[in-house]
């Protein structure tokens, strides 16, 4: 990196965009996550990580006027041969809120921090919950490399932010080369962040050469949809591109940005590439297939309660760009425009869905919530649930009750997908919440082994 941070942990309470309902805990914990690697010397890199949480997630305590909670982030870097750690942090965000009303709860943290790391591959476990309430939680695992940077020229990481500002404030603890860098980790730009603002690193440049310098956006398809460059000299053989892209013409959906370096003479060129994406209703309502009357009608009359239920139901069937988005959204509006274009484009059969009706698929999840509900869980919830409303009725059942000491088990036959498949369940527990250990479904969990679970 040119100009690393002096301090390695940062934190900053920014306000939302988005709305929260209330001060309790009415949606998952959700932590979203984005990092970028940068040059530190020929044996290691620099690691930034960026984190941001919703501030309306938490339980607080009342301190006078104010509210009081805590997030808990363990984030842990081990070496893939060897598993010896490279970073093991274990770290206490509070959050205080000037008052309890609901725009002081509408707040969001990020928080950044950064670690030099030699350089090979590694792999990332991040997990972060409220302290008051360790169950609301989130994590997630990833591999990653650190590359030392042999080429003539090299590119670091894109870092996409909210904010990047020219300053020459050495004290802002988001300062690095000359400005102040807001990192955006929902990844997400349009409505709410209409400029995306890119951040990234050039090292081993040639004075003597013109370079061209292009940033490409391509959807999920594959097509570019936006392309800018520009010719450019550079005085010195390290140095700093601040670059901005407009989102509010872009629909919504999945992207990625390609920051592309090519010497003018030769053509030999390097490129980085960062996945993205756009949040722009008005326009996805525009493209998509006219609305239903009736699914418009029956989705504004949902209750905040129902409308977040039927939020979580849709998971099975959302894309991973409808994911993420899904992740993102607090208000009870966007929630129902969202639910409106959702069902839309999947009664439409788009995205590469086969079409399912809105009132089947609810038809669905209320016959598995009378067939498999356990113990307080609803049926829906259960992996005997998932498959019969993704899948439907099987069309032969296999059960094997408990024989002795193996454990109870059902082997549900589908012969018209995929040439035949199969999935089985089996009761791990003793109590009749049957799990899902084997599947010869492509996507689904696979396990050859399953048989140990009946001991």
């Amino acid at each position: 990196m040119i100009l690393l941070l002096s301090v390695p942990v940062l934190l900053l309470i920014l306000p939302a965009s988005s709305s929260a309902q209330d001060g309790k805990q009415t949606a998952p914990f959700v932590m979203n996550f984005d990092y970028a690697r940068f040059r530190n010397d020929a044996t290691s890199g620099y690691l930034e990580f960026y984190y941001m949480f919703y501030c309306s997630q938490l339980k607080y305590q009342p301190e006078g006027p104010r509210l009081r909670g805590a997030i808990v982030v363990n984030t842990e870097v081990t070496k893939e041969t060897s598993g010896e750690p490279a970073v093991k942090e274990h770290t206490v965000l509070p959050v205080v809120l000037g008052d309890t009303t609901i725009a002081s709860q509408q707040q969001l943290v990020v928080r950044q921090a950064g670690h030099y790391i030699p350089t090979g591959r590694y792999s990332l476990h991040v997990v972060a919950y409220d302290s008051a309430n360790p169950s609301m939680r989130d994590s997630l695992r990833l591999k990653l490399d650190v590359n030392p940077y042999t080429e003539r020229p090299a590119l670091s990481d894109l870092e996409l932010c909210s904010s990047i500002k020219a300053s020459s404030d050495r004290s802002d603890p988001y300062y690095k080369n000359a400005h102040v860098v807001i990192p955006n980790p929902t990844l997400v730009f349009g409505k709410d962040h209409p400029v995306i603002y890119v951040y990234t690193e050039l090292y081993e440049l040639d004075t003597a050469k013109t370079y061209r310098l292009e940033y490409d956006v391509v959807d999920n398809a594959g097509v570019s949809v936006k392309k800018v460059g520009r010719d450019r000299r550079y005085s010195v053989a390290s140095t700093v591109e601040v670059g901005t892209l407009n989102a509010v013409s872009l629909k919504s959906g999945r992207y990625s940005l390609r920051l592309t370096l090519k010497d003018a003479v030769s053509g030999k060129a390097t490129q980085v590439e960062k996945r993205f994406y756009v949040d722009n209703p008005s326009i996805a309502l525009e493209s998509a297939p006219s609305i239903s009357p009736s699914i418009s009608g029956a989705v504004a009359a949902l209750s905040p309660l129902e409308l977040d239920k039927e939020f979580q139901q849709i998971k099975y069937l959302a894309t991973e760009s409808e994911m993420y988005l899904i992740n993102q959204l607090k208000d009870e509006e966007g929630k129902k425009k969202f639910l409106q274009d959702f069902w839309n484009r999947v009664e439409a059969g788009s995205d590469g869905r086969s079409p399912v009706k809105r009132a089947d698929f609810l038809q669905s999840v209320s016959i598995a919530n009378d067939r498999y509900s356990h113990f307080g869980k609803e049926g829906w919830r259960t992996d005997r649930g998932r498959v019969f409303i993704l899948y439907g009725k099987p069309d032969e059942i296999e059960r094997h009750p408990s024989e002795g000491e193996a454990r109870p088990f059902e082997i549900w036959y589908y012969y018209q997908i995929e040439n035949g498949v199969h999935f089985i369940f089996v009761d791990r527990t003793g109590f009749g919440d049957y799990q899902l250990v084997h599947s010869t479904k492509r996507g689904e969990l696979r396990d050859e082994g399953w048989s140990r679970y009946l001991r």
